[in-house]
């Protein structure tokens, strides 16, 4: 099936058991079943995104252009929240909750049923510094979250936003903000 509008970067596929989650630069979400490729649902959420889909195969994630936080359920809108700072990484939706790190480097936890912010925890990146338009890393692994915090992947206890570890990944060097951008990226 075609979606008619053009898909481009950030926007990904999300992959769930049956099924396969799509989204153009537009604001149509899709799912589709992934055996048969035949559409389940179609959503137009009436906004770009800046984001591409975070989906657990129950819920689905997206943040739109003007910084809100969106969750779809069974091809309906479940929430939306607005959120304090732009984010071109892809929403985590895990263990009920849905995470978000926005390109101020601040993370953010969300009840996957409500919307209601359960921690928030702001980055300790300088103000004011260059940031890429690109999908910050922002993933589980061993039941911490891991997130990528310009140029350190830092170790957040998912349930309550408190870091365990931070871990430097390149320096940034350099005599301007140009020379000295420093980001680890998605995927990994």
């Amino acid at each position: 099936g075609s979606m008619g509008g053009s898909v481009t970067v950030p926007m990904q596929m999300a992959v769930q058991a049956n099924q396969v989650l799509v989204a153009d630069v537009q604001g149509n979400v899709q799912a589709l079943d992934s055996s048969s490729g035949i559409p389940l649902w179609t959503l137009p959420i009436g906004q770009p995104l800046s984001a591409g889909i975070g989906f657990d195969g129950n819920t689905a994630a997206v943040i739109t252009a003007k910084s809100e936080l969106l969750t779809i359920r069974n091809g309906a809108i479940l929430w939306r929240v607005p959120l304090q700072n732009p984010s071109h990484a892809t929403p985590l939706v895990a263990g009920g909750r849905v995470f978000v790190l926005g390109s101020d480097h601040s993370v953010h936890a969300h009840d996957g049923n409500n919307g209601y912010l359960l921690w928030g925890q702001k980055s300790q990146a300088p103000e004011n510094r260059l940031v890429l338009t690109q999908p910050f890393l922002l993933m589980p692994a061993g039941g911490a979250l891991f997130a990528g915090v310009a140029g350190s992947i830092v170790g957040f206890n998912p349930d309550n936003g408190t870091v365990r570890w931070e871990a430097p990944v390149a320096t940034p060097r350099g005599t301007n903000d140009v020379e000295r951008l420093v980001e680890l990226v998605a995927p990994v």
